[in-house]
């Protein structure tokens, strides 16, 4: 039979317990970061997808799109044919590429920054497109004021719209009569409109895609 001797063994830690808690926020602050920086294009890039198709499946960019179709958009704005497709994709890239990240290294202390952006509130970026207006004899028409910022004021006085197959866009014409405004269903202001019912609601999906951050 082989006799074993124990051994007491003591072990004595030379920092204090802030010390050690400082040493673990230490390490995790560095790992967040070092991931936060490895996903951060992947994420901005899964981000910019996810705005691209809640923009472009919206009522109105569809309704942008749809030629020929009486009391769509396209046909109460009067668009040339095949004018709507360019004007949707040149407003939906717009957004799009008006997303940006703004990331903050987290601390020792774990407090860090991490903010996405999309769409700047004072719309400079959609207004000043050029696919934003209808060219006509005497100017052009800024259709996309109009959508995005008029509400339900009145637009055009001493006419109306007047469903059909003629026109410019194939769905109608103006004829005399009333006025015609926006569409109540479309309409939107500075604060509310089709661009920001767009992305409203969406706090599950980010949440998911910011997360990646950390994979």
């Amino acid at each position: 039979m082989t006799n074993f001797q124990t051994t007491d063994i003591t072990v004595s830690l030379v920092d204090t317990n802030n010390q050690i808690s400082r040493d673990i926020e230490r390490a995790i602050s560095e790992e967040i970061n070092k991931r936060i920086k490895k996903n951060s294009s992947k994420v901005q890039k899964r981000l910019k997808q996810s705005v691209d198709k809640w923009i472009r499946t919206s009522p109105e960019i569809l309704s942008i799109q749809a030629e020929g179709v009486i009391n769509s958009l396209n046909a109460q704005f009067g668009f040339p044919l095949g004018f709507g497709s360019s004007a949707a994709e040149a407003v939906v890239k717009s957004v799009v590429e008006s997303v940006e990240a703004e990331i903050k290294d987290f601390s020792v202390g774990l407090r860090g920054k991490i903010n996405f952006y999309i769409q700047p509130e004072n719309l400079t970026n959609l207004l000043t497109l050029p696919q934003g207006f209808i060219d006509i004899a005497n100017g052009s028409l800024p259709w996309l004021d109009w959508l995005l910022r008029q509400g339900g004021r009145t637009i055009i006085t001493g006419y109306e719209y007047q469903p059909g197959k003629d026109g410019r866009s194939g769905g109608g014409t103006m004829v005399g009569g009333s006025f015609w405004r926006v569409p109540p269903q479309f309409s939107g202001v500075e604060d509310n409109n089709f661009i920001t019912r767009a992305l409203s609601g969406r706090e599950i999906e980010l949440n998911k895609i910011i997360q990646g951050l950390l994979e």
